[in-house]
């Protein structure tokens, strides 16, 4: 009896040391492990002219390895972490990639983006485009990996480089391709170095042509020189591009006999804009005015 006794005591002491000791675990959240749910991190987009010396170069690197396909790195500067996003060649410029979110899991920081492709019904440029795109964060406490999850909208699609669109037009296409552009009438709403550009061809008795990049537009600057009245003007006729060149076919206009003009000289400038181009181009001007040589100026990107 008494060893029965003794027996059932050890087996509930032993039942109880096994309960304490066990392993509490019953959930991924408890573990700290998989199951942990993802945070957002704040990032910042940043500005092609505010980014650091080396991840401009970095920057310069992935683009030039990327090719086709979607590239990306990372680097450090100071107290933030760089991510350089690079979607590789595109047929056309109007591409662009956008940042939905970065969150983190443990020592896992994944980033989360879109290639957005341009509308059916927006002005490209008609030339391969390489589009990337910079953010940056506060630089992570200990080692961490990127990883980095991009997705196309449906429009995109058919603009892969593999196929590319219908409207897609090389740097080498031997035909010639119309691009479409603005007359900008309020000179005073110029960006600076613009407006003077334009000072300095109306300052010229004989004008001349000229092409500022300023952004992600090109200005087409077109001084037809001296006038003895008000009411002339530049009619702009078209611009093409042909391989790296780019045509711009404008005239001179006067005004309509019999109609009031200011009695005085003038010096009429007109200024067009179009979307920049991604590669560097020549221009070549085609103004028929009285006093233009036939044929026009060429201008060098």
């Amino acid at each position: 009896m008494r060893n029965w006794k003794v027996t059932l005591l050890m087996f509930t002491m032993f039942a109880l040391v096994a309960a304490g000791c066990g392993t509490p675990f019953h959930s991924d959240d408890a573990r700290g492990g998989s199951g942990k749910s993802w945070e957002p991190l704040q990032f910042r987009q940043e500005s092609q002219n505010s980014l650091p010396d080396e991840v401009k170069q970095r920057q310069v690197e992935v683009m030039q390895t990327a090719g086709d396909q979607f590239s990306h790195t990372e680097v450090n500067s100071g107290d933030r972490t760089y991510l350089i996003l690079a979607l590789g060649q595109r047929p056309t410029g109007g591409y662009s990639i956008r940042i939905n979110e970065v969150v983190q899991k443990g020592n896992t920081i994944r980033i989360h983006a879109e290639e957005v492709p341009p509308a059916p019904d927006a002005f490209t440029t008609q030339a391969i485009s390489s589009p990337r795109t910079v953010i940056s964060l506060a630089s992570p406490k200990g080692e961490v990996k990127f990883d980095y999850r991009i997705g196309r909208t449906k429009d995109s699609k058919e603009a892969s480089p593999a196929k590319p669109a219908s409207h897609a037009v090389s740097v080498d296409d031997p035909e010639p391709r119309k691009l479409d552009a603005r007359p900008e009438p309020r000179l005073a709403a110029l960006p600076d170095t613009v407006k003077q550009k334009v000072e300095e061809l109306r300052s010229r008795l004989h004008g001349g042509e000229a092409v500022v990049h300023h952004g992600d537009q090109t200005y087409l600057i077109i001084a037809l020189g001296q006038r003895r009245s008000g009411g002339y003007g530049v009619a702009l006729e078209s611009i093409q591009q042909k391989d790296r060149k780019i045509h711009v076919h404008a005239r001179e206009t006067a005004p309509a006999p019999g109609t009031f003009s200011l009695s005085a000289l003038t010096n009429p400038v007109h200024v067009f804009s179009l979307a920049r181009p991604d590669h560097p181009m020549e221009y070549a001007f085609h103004v028929q005015t009285k006093s233009s040589p036939p044929g026009g100026g060429e201008i060098r990107d």
